[in-house]
């Protein structure tokens, strides 16, 4: 598994080439499968469009993953800036095996690190040095 953290996500070679760097690639060679993870947050009025965006983004990563032998599945994960856990989260999150209380634990979790996340943007609002390069 690599996962885009502390620096850039290569995607592994052993499966394609391509400049575009999924969050999260989760990959089998044994049973030859990948999975591409996206994690975005946007408003909650725009969880559908992110979706679809993303969806549309690695489509093609997923087409040239599958010509190589990978079954390849494509997983959009939105969580809502003020909490909202969209249905693509929980599915991935159903898929990888969380159920029962431990699904509840884990929804609940991302909803609080959203808004906790969104209310850190909100209150550097009127930072002078926001988005200035050091």
């Amino acid at each position: 598994m690599r996962v885009d953290l502390d620096r850039q996500l290569r995607f592994p070679v052993e499966i394609t080439t391509t400049s575009l760097r999924p969050d999260i690639v989760a990959w089998s060679t044994k049973a030859k499968a990948v999975l591409l993870i996206e994690l975005t947050i946007p408003a909650e009025e725009g969880i559908e469009a992110a979706y679809e965006r993303k969806k549309a983004k690695y489509s093609e990563l997923a087409a040239e993953c599958r010509i190589a032998g990978w079954k390849t599945t494509i997983y959009p994960a939105e969580v809502g800036c003020r909490g909202y856990v969209g249905l693509s989260t929980t599915r991935l999150l159903r898929d990888a095996g969380v159920t029962g209380r431990n699904l509840k634990k884990a929804i609940k979790e991302l909803a609080e690190e959203a808004e906790k996340g969104s209310f850190w943007l909100w209150l550097r609002r009127k930072d002078k040095h926001w988005g200035k390069n050091n």
